[in-house]
């Protein structure tokens, strides 16, 4: 039995909402599926499996957007396109997907040294 149909069957139990978001049991799938259950949208935001798609679906749901921005399945090309959110470039430097050549292209954000200084591999 998957996780999210032990958690339906046992919906009168006191679930951490948070956790269980967070929980890489939990997939994209199990998430776009069950929009009525009470996800906690901070924990979505720190879940590997949780995509953009996912984002977009619930747009007025109260993202953690600096845990959104470490996802490694969110691109620079997501975080160029939508902009105007509010993005968090300290998190985004340690996004998988930002690369010297993007940090480079782009000195005026707000990006964290002191992380490049620790987890990034000069190209």
């Amino acid at each position: 039995m998957s996780l999210i149909k032990f958690v339906r069957s046992n919906l009168d139990k006191p679930w951490d909402w948070e956790g269980l978001s967070k929980n890489p049991n939990i997939s994209a799938k199990d998430i776009l599926e069950n929009p009525d259950l009470p996800w906690h949208y901070g924990g979505l935001a720190c879940n590997p499996n949780t995509t953009w798609e996912i984002v977009r679906a619930h747009p007025y749901q109260s993202w953690v957007w600096n845990g959104l921005g470490w996802n490694s399945n969110f691109t620079w090309d997501i975080f160029k396109q939508y902009s105007h959110l509010p993005w968090d470039y300290h998190r985004l430097s340690g996004n998988p997907n930002i690369t010297w050549k993007i940090i480079r292209e782009n000195p005026g954000k707000q990006w964290s040294w002191s992380v490049f200084s620790r987890y990034r591999d000069w190209e």
